[in-house]
């Protein structure tokens, strides 16, 4: 199994195409994964996948039987894709950010202003 991809670390071509193949080979209905799987190819923990499903930002799972469960490997892959896109454009925006010209800084407070004004006029005369 590929390892996980992030758009934060330095990724070369051949994690892409891995990682463009793990999500080709999901993405079919007629894939089940089982926990352990799902875990596995969304490098999320029971727990973090669990919150996410109350929130409605993890796909729930198909029953497959009378105590068990699967995820469609459709619905994952897209799962992956979507969230690949927000870490794109939240990215993004971090760089824009970044570019941007640095704001002012806030105003010194009164004792400093006026410690810098009687170190100019020091220097002043």
């Amino acid at each position: 199994m590929p390892r996980s991809i992030s758009l934060f670390e330095n990724v070369t071509s051949s994690d892409i195409v891995a990682w463009l193949d793990l999500i080709a080979r999901l993405d079919s209905p007629f894939v089940l994964l089982r926990e352990d799987d799902v875990g596995a190819v969304t490098c999320t923990s029971d727990t973090a996948r669990h919150l996410m499903r109350k929130q409605g930002a993890f796909p729930d799972p198909i029953k497959i039987g009378k105590r068990a469960v699967a995820w469609r490997g459709s619905d994952i892959a897209q799962w992956m894709r979507e969230r690949e896109v927000s870490k794109l454009a939240h990215s993004t925006s971090e760089q824009t950010e970044q570019s941007a010209p640095a704001q002012p800084k806030t105003p010194p407070t009164t004792k400093a202003r006026a410690a810098v004004l009687a170190a100019n006029a020091g220097a002043v005369a």
